[in-house]
């Protein structure tokens, strides 16, 4: 069980509530670069869909975020703060949360991805090894 007690509000947030929703994603899925670059174009456009307020991450928010990722598998999310560390904390334990990849922070927006349990709308590059001795260049 994890739990996160933000430091301003006492708020405290067990995993507990949200595990074994998404039984066929597991949390060691890794994106790689070139995944994680397909995803940032992707996103670019997109503005955020869940902006944390002044009570923080309530249960509310984490099902926000969770109904969020199940319907659009790539979103944004803003989280207010002052201390650079209390939002890695907060963007880490969204993250762990709802089983999601953290794809990219800029400023006080996450960008999160989760594919679809079902049906996954966007489809990754798949990552490939290039051969020895291949500068690229076709013969």
């Amino acid at each position: 069980m994890c739990d996160f007690t933000h430091p301003n509000r006492g708020f405290t947030q067990t995993r507990s509530s949200f595990a074994g929703r998404h039984p066929r994603l597991s949390r060691n899925m890794k994106l790689n670069t070139k995944q994680k670059q397909f995803l940032r174009t992707q996103a670019h456009h997109l503005s955020p869909v869940v902006l944390l307020g002044q009570h923080g991450l309530t249960d509310a928010v984490m099902a926000e975020i969770e109904l969020a990722l199940t319907i659009h598998e790539l979103i944004k999310v803003r989280v207010p703060g002052q201390d650079r560390e209390d939002k890695k904390a907060i963007i880490n334990q969204i993250s762990e949360t709802t089983d999601a990849e953290l794809v990219q922070t800029v400023g006080h927006i996450a960008v999160l991805y989760r594919p679809h349990p079902d049906e996954p709308r966007l489809v990754l590059p798949k990552a490939t090894k290039a051969a020895k001795g291949s500068a690229g260049k076709p013969r």
